[in-house]
């Protein structure tokens, strides 16, 4: 399968949770965009952090992200040998991409299985995976309202153990950033 600048390209597919991982907190995130709460562990010298399509930093996500959200994911013993990337640039094909130096693979977003936030304008966009919120949803609360329930409500779920962010998430992480960022945002 060859892709941009002969890349292999993989169609994609997602996640799978992890029970009672603890990413989040109640405030919001000092980044203001799709990071965790949980800040990511060091990165090892040796691994490409940078997409091959277009060169923004890809965030680590697990194999459970990409064997979940794939729609043709790679075989398992190329997805656990391995470091996967998130690519978030929104212009950019390229949903997940290999991570270590001997792995340029990549995983277009046509390759995945649900819309990805990052790669999308349409409103009706989850920003959500695992309980179907939609910015198009934010924005009408805080139009009317001049708040939003959503980043409580998602923090009080995780906290009870019913998210599965890693399975469901392309970004393979908590949505809380995005959720904060977009309710910033309708509140102009």
């Amino acid at each position: 399968m060859g892709g941009e600048a002969g890349l292999p390209v993989f169609p994609a597919i997602l996640p799978t949770a992890e029970p009672g991982h603890a990413c989040c907190a109640p405030e919001e995130p000092d980044d203001g965009g799709d990071a965790c709460c949980t800040p990511a562990a060091p990165e090892p010298e040796a691994l490409p952090a940078t997409c091959p399509a277009c060169g923004t930093r890809g965030r680590k996500v697990g194999a459970i992200t990409v064997r979940s959200l794939a729609l043709q994911p790679p075989p398992d013993a190329l997805l656990d040998a391995g470091t996967w990337r998130f690519c978030p640039d929104r212009d950019c094909p390229v949903a997940w991409f290999g991570g270590t130096p001997d792995d340029r693979r990549v995983i277009t977003v046509a390759g995945s299985r649900v819309p990805i936030y990052q790669k999308s304008d349409d409103p009706d966009r989850l920003v959500c995976y695992c309980f179907g919120h939609t910015v198009a949803g934010i924005r009408a609360e805080v139009a009317a309202t001049g708040d939003s329930t959503v980043p409580a409500d998602i923090a009080e779920r995780c906290r009870r153990g019913e998210d599965r962010c890693p399975e469901t998430n392309p970004q393979g992480s908590c949505c809380l950033g995005n959720v904060h960022a977009e309710v910033r945002a309708a509140r102009g």
